[in-house]
């Protein structure tokens, strides 16, 4: 278990250091929707991007069968919803596996790549991966194929990976 916390303290350290790195990105991403309707277009410029990696006849069958709306709890945001009835087995919704950021994706990333020639065990590490093909392609803006899925993401989160190890401890 100590040895798990000092990883951990290693890889926090690291993490941390790559946030102070991301403010710049703060910068760079679209504000947060000022109106429900900025934020229901947004999502449905998600939806469009998922479907521009289908097939035509399968986007237009999906397109029938869904729309994006604000949820009946404002707190909650966004969701699909069905807009016809829909069969037990019928497809709804399909993110193609060119538009998936994985570890896959991230280990063929030019700045992940870049890094695990000084630190290898980055490649190890699927956050770090993540965290910086997220960053490489927030900084692309629009050119990044990822572009609708970025906007839609939060600028600020808490999450135990940013923990101090001060506050770990105090939840076990």
């Amino acid at each position: 278990m100590d040895k798990m916390l000092r990883q951990y303290e290693v890889i926090s350290k690291e993490l941390r250091a790559l946030g102070k790195l991301q403010e710049p990105l703060k910068a760079s991403k679209a504000p947060a929707p000022h109106s429900p309707e900025e934020a229901t277009a947004r999502c449905n410029k998600l939806v469009q991007w998922c479907f521009t990696a289908l097939p035509v006849e399968l986007q237009a069958d999906l397109a029938t069968k869904i729309n994006v709306r604000r949820c009946d709890n404002p707190a909650e945001g966004h969701g699909v919803y069905a807009s016809q009835a829909i069969g037990k087995h019928d497809l709804v919704l399909q993110v193609p596996r060119s538009l998936n950021i994985s570890a896959s994706t991230a280990k063929e990333c030019p700045l992940v790549k870049l890094i695990a020639a000084t630190y290898p065990a980055i490649l190890t590490t699927p956050v770090m991966m993540l965290s910086l093909q997220l960053c490489t392609e927030a900084i692309l803006g629009d050119k990044s194929k990822y572009a609708a899925y970025i906007d839609i993401l939060p600028s600020e989160f808490s999450i135990p990976n940013f923990f101090p190890s001060s506050t770990l401890k105090l939840l076990k």
